[in-house]
């Protein structure tokens, strides 16, 4: 009754505002752009430890990393989370900000047109 599984919504925004966490309990991921998303609304995040997703979270620090199958890490990541007093319950959007399509288009364009930063 506390959990609603809602599908593909268009109004994603709002509903992080009403959230108390995002979890992702994913086993592949490339770039985990839920998870992006969920960063920037400042939401505290629970997912798994995988490629994309460990690049995105910094454990213990915008969120806390569980193995995959790890069913007793994700209740502890939750209860972690909900009795924080504000260190990982508190995520930096700042972070997102890598990910965002200005820091990504710039990024490709020094790929392809080989320029290091």
């Amino acid at each position: 009754e506390r959990v609603k599984l809602l599908g593909q919504r268009s109004d994603v925004k709002e509903l992080y505002k009403t959230a108390d966490l995002y979890l992702h309990p994913s086993y592949r991921e490339g770039l985990p752009v839920a998870v992006v998303e969920a960063l920037a609304s400042g939401m505290p995040i629970a997912c798994t430890d995988i490629r994309g997703n460990a690049d995105v979270v910094r454990d213990g620090i915008n969120g806390i990393l569980v193995a995959a199958n790890d069913v007793n890490g994700f209740k502890n990541a939750i209860v972690k989370i909900m009795n924080d007093s504000g260190d990982i319950a508190k995520t930096n959007s700042e972070d997102a900000k890598v990910f965002g399509v200005a820091a990504v288009n710039e990024r490709m364009f020094d790929i392809y047109f080989g320029q290091e930063n």
